[in-house]
């Protein structure tokens, strides 16, 4: 029985050990898988974290990394993205630690969190002047994308996008706000995209000598003042003109790219002096040659026109220069003489005998009138702003020897762009300036607007018979001469000078005239001016419907 009880005991024994280390192994079993997942939460709950570290609005790429289209729920290698490239990332919901691949703005793939970490800096994007081409390219199944030579992407799809430029073997792409380049061998197809109007001329501007009145005195023709270089930027900036480097006009010039028409290249020798963080500034290349003969660039142009600021400019002129138009210049010597004397001519109306009548003794026929310009030009005779005269007759300033200013009278036909425009398109064929003195009353001075003429004023509404019988100027008082005077000035924006209605004054218009700030005014008299000349009671020769070419010669020589 005894020994009965020893192996019933043993086994109990046995059973009881078994048990424990059953209990043992099965504790440490429990112990392990809670530690574990504890573990995996762990290193789950540090993943997430990195993800939701790592994300931001733009992205810069730790090392050269894959990326990754989404394709039936897998994420599939479809090229790679290199060091430093910074991607734009669309907005993220990260809940979970699967949440591991950002996608890239504006495109249908992804980038893996751990290759990438945030960029808080801003996002530089390429500000480029250049329209799109109207090309697109196909991309071969494979194609890398280059920033200067070194690549930024290795795709491997097909992709379709919008040309900017075109060179002998790269097409130039916008990717996101950048521009990168495509091998033409990695480009499968080239198709016409939307047509794109490329701009034909484009005006460059010339600053020889730019400097600080404040601090330094210039009195060469080339000095420009830094207070009006910085009047002309503001401007650009306020018309909203985009200013390039000489590489963009190279660009235009060879057809690589297409420009709009409010473009600028804006060229100044000592650019040290002058700065814009938002106005690109091109210094000079002695090596390359300018024509300066104030005109627009044109594409074709063997050699490029531009325009060179000087201190004759003023802001008209520079307005003109952004619209294109010629601009002439009256170029003053310290040993030129006028001789002292300068005839004034004197235009009324302009027709077109061939197509129109005009039965008063003061038209002129078109014809007569280029006639006259086309004298002028041959024999070097500079045609003067009402500004120069002024300037000479006050002896401010000598004048070439041969200096003429033309004047006209009223505003009336063929003077402007809604009654005939023959005016303004003789003066700017032939590189004339004129002085157009406006009943500004009648007519607008917007419909009058060139380079090459001026307006001043002929009164507001004293160019009629008066109640007096006479020319209505001589029936005012001085106080309605003065109210008439005040209406004008603000149409013409200038006080240099008038030309009286019907030549008619007397002592009550001239002092009206003083007392407003004219500094003169022209009447008839067929005679030249001189300094001696009443300021206030300048002489012009009248030139009419029969005023003969030989004639008209005997009043300027």
């Amino acid at each position: 029985m005894s020994v009965n009880k020893n192996k019933k005991r043993k086994k109990i024994k046995i059973i009881i050990i078994c048990l424990f280390v059953i209990f043992i192994i099965l504790s440490g079993l429990i112990t392990y898988d809670y530690l574990n997942k504890k573990r995996i939460e762990k290193e789950r709950a540090n993943i997430l974290k990195n993800i939701k570290n790592n994300y931001s609005a733009s992205v810069i790429v730790k090392r050269q990394s894959n990326l990754y289209s989404l394709k039936d729920k897998k994420y599939v290698k479809i090229g790679t993205v290199s060091k430093n490239v910074i991607l734009p990332l669309d907005e993220a919901k990260i809940k979970k630690y699967t949440d591991s691949y950002y996608k890239v703005k504006d495109h249908d793939y992804y980038v893996k969190y751990d290759s990438v970490k945030p960029y808080d800096k801003k996002v530089e994007v390429d500000n480029y002047p250049y329209l799109n081409y109207g090309k697109k390219i196909i991309t071969n199944n494979k194609y890398k994308l280059y920033d200067n030579k070194k690549v930024m992407y290795s795709f491997e799809k097909k992709d379709e996008y919008e040309v900017i430029i075109i060179k002998d073997d790269t097409y130039t792409i916008n990717y996101d706000g950048k521009l990168v380049q495509i091998n033409k061998k990695d480009v499968k197809e080239e198709k016409d995209s939307t047509e794109v109007t490329n701009t034909e001329k484009i005006t460059i501007l010339y600053y020889e000598n730019v400097y600080d009145e404040n601090n330094e005195k210039c009195d060469d023709e080339a000095c420009i003042k830094l207070s009006f270089f910085n009047e002309n930027l503001n401007k650009l900036k306020e018309l909203n003109y985009k200013t390039i480097n000489y590489e963009d006009y190279i660009l235009w010039k060879n057809k690589n790219a297409k420009l709009p028409n409010n473009v600028v290249l804006l060229i100044v020798k000592n650019n040290d002096k002058v700065k814009n963080d938002e106005i690109i500034i091109n210094g000079v290349d002695e090596n390359i040659k300018f024509n300066d003969n104030n005109k627009q660039s044109n594409i074709n142009d063997e050699v490029p026109s531009r325009y060179k600021i000087i201190n004759k400019t003023n802001a008209n002129h520079f307005a003109y220069m952004l619209e294109g138009k010629d601009v002439s210049y009256v170029i003053y010597n310290n040993t030129g003489s006028s001789g002292g004397r300068v005839a004034v001519l004197n235009y009324h109306f302009f027709y077109d005998s061939n197509s129109e009548s005009c039965n008063e003794s003061i038209c002129l026929d078109i014809g007569r009138f280029k006639e006259q310009l086309k004298y002028l030009k041959d024999n070097g005779f500079n045609t003067l702003t009402i500004q120069d005269f002024a300037d000479w007759i006050y002896g401010n300033k000598e004048l070439p020897g041969k200096s003429v200013l033309i004047t006209i009278d009223d505003g009336a036909m063929g003077t402007s762009f809604i009654n005939g425009n023959k005016l303004i398109p003789a003066l700017e064929e032939y590189g004339m300036n004129a002085t157009l003195f406006l009943i500004t009353a009648w007519w607008e001075r917007a419909n009058y607007k060139s380079p090459n003429l001026q307006i001043q004023s002929h009164g507001y509404d004293i160019h009629i018979t008066g109640n007096c019988g006479q020319a209505r100027a001589l029936c005012l008082s001085y106080d309605e001469l003065v109210n008439d005077l005040k209406q004008s000035i603000p149409l013409v924006d200038d006080t240099t000078s008038l030309a009286y209605p019907f030549y008619a004054y007397n002592d009550n218009f001239i002092n009206s005239l003083k007392d407003t700030g004219f500094k003169i005014a022209f009447a008839g008299g067929n005679t030249k001016a001189t300094r001696n000349s009443n300021k206030y009671v300048i002489p012009r020769y009248i030139i009419y419907k029969t005023t003969s070419l030989d004639t008209f010669a005997s009043y300027v020589n």
